[in-house]
């Protein structure tokens, strides 16, 4: 048979190889085909097979064409396609095609296009630029510079779920050439968790919802949510500016956490000592209250976080500079 490579994309129910339907000797409905490592040799006893969907030896169609569902190629890779003849050919096969070893034939690559794992999670600071993807990219089969990612509520599903205006201002975002996206602190304002769904410029034109049906893996961005929790004081009195339990958002349980009170921008004004003794007021996940010493003067100031014990350079301890909050 000849080389019969194949490309599809993840989550995308494909056809393998094509219309034509596979080339091979006494071929016949019979047949069977295994999608094995790309490192292994057809015919080895015991080589990586994908088992996802439909299982690990799976059966031609009448037309000699394998029909993999969006459940059979859930992630990115390479695999070779190794097919057994379903009818006895000599001492070549047995006909039975229930063994591994008997998928002896090399018929071509199949290319799965999008991320190789739906587990490659990312963490951020709201408020501070961060990398989607990590150092190292997104692991996977892309087409660089055309491959997009959208961002969604992490309880809805790729495919069928717009993205989220709380995150990236909704919008579709390039992957660069290192697999990887670089957000500005200005798209990631507030806390939150959002799932990374990919589109392969293979598979549509990545300009709608529906063509992003990979699941990458989830962005947790740690921070208060939402970025309106106003509160009222009256100057010279005690006032609780949170409830029992903190401020609300994603990931505010650190002792590291504090605030700090300003009237410029968060990550860059510096604090105002109208208000609040300390320099930064502890928060994290308990009730936040200043008491009338903190409050001498009437005033309206940001309430600035910092998540975690972040730093925004090597110059903070974390949590110890203006530009940490925020």
């Amino acid at each position: 048979s000849q080389m019969q490579d194949t490309t599809c994309t993840v989550g995308v129910a494909c056809i393998v190889p094509g219309t034509a339907g596979f080339a091979a000797q006494s071929k016949s409905n019979s047949d069977k085909l295994a999608l094995i490592d790309k490192y292994a040799a057809c015919g080895d006893s015991s080589p990586t097979v994908l088992s996802t969907g439909s299982g690990s030896l799976r059966p031609v169609d009448s037309d000699i064409q394998l029909n993999l569902a969006a459940a059979d190629i859930p992630q990115g890779g390479r695999w070779k396609m190794c097919y057994c003849v379903g009818t006895v050919v000599g001492s070549i096969n047995s006909g039975a095609c229930s063994d591994i070893a008997e998928f002896k034939t090399l018929a071509g690559i199949l290319t799965v296009l999008g991320p190789s794992q739906a587990t490659q999670d990312s963490t951020c600071t709201a408020g501070a630029a961060c990398i989607v993807g990590g150092l190292q990219g997104f692991q996977g089969e892309f087409t660089k510079f055309e491959d997009k990612v959208g961002l969604i509520p992490s309880s809805s599903a790729c495919g069928v779920t717009a993205p989220d205006s709380n995150v990236a201002l909704g919008q579709f975002l390039q992957l660069s050439w290192l697999g990887k996206v670089e957000l500005s602190g200005a798209q990631v304002m507030k806390g939150g968790q959002w799932s990374v769904c990919f589109c392969s410029a293979n598979h549509g034109d990545c300009d709608s919802f529906e063509d992003f049906t990979a699941l990458g893996g989830t962005l947790t961005v740690q921070g208060p949510s939402p970025n309106t929790q106003n509160v009222d004081c009256s100057a010279g009195s005690s006032c609780a500016i949170t409830g029992f339990a903190g401020f609300s958002g994603q990931g505010l349980s650190s002792s590291a956490d504090k605030v700090l009170f300003t009237k410029g921008d968060c990550g860059s004004g510096n604090k105002d000592f109208a208000i609040a003794q300390d320099l930064f007021v502890a928060a994290g996940d308990s009730q936040v209250v200043l008491s009338p010493l903190d409050l001498t003067t009437r005033g309206t100031w940001k309430i600035c976080y910092c998540t975690g014990g972040y730093a925004a350079s090597i110059l903070s301890s974390g949590c110890s500079t203006p530009y940490d909050f925020t």
